[in-house]
């Protein structure tokens, strides 16, 4: 039988901010608990067998306890927010989804209001 099990996680399309700027339309590559790769939809190749994750319209950020970037080698634990958190920060508690090493948490606490 074959395994479909993704081997890893793709988040494309959103937003993405971290220490080092702002990318619009842009893609994450997560495997084994790390950023594998990130950067514009144009230039980060998705591998084959991701979960791709749609991410338009949306903002990725590192969690605000790591304040790190979003960039190959770090370990996954980000956020993926509803609004813009550089137009008002109280939109970083618009969470949608939280990512630790790598995991999908089941919730949004503490992060979401």
């Amino acid at each position: 039988m074959h395994d479909t099990t993704p081997s890893g996680t793709a988040i494309v399309g959103a937003t993405m901010i971290d220490s080092r700027g702002v990318v619009e339309h842009s893609v994450v590559i997560i495997n084994g608990g790390k950023i594998q790769a990130s950067g514009t939809m144009a230039a980060t190749p998705i591998p084959p067998g991701m979960e791709k994750v749609e991410g338009r319209g949306k903002f990725v950020v590192p969690l605000p306890e790591k304040l790190a970037s979003l960039e190959k080698d770090q370990r996954a634990s980000l956020l993926l927010l509803s609004a813009d958190p550089r137009s008002d920060p109280a939109n970083l508690r618009k969470v949608e989804r939280v990512m630790v090493d790598g995991k999908w948490q089941a919730g949004t606490e503490p992060y979401a209001n």
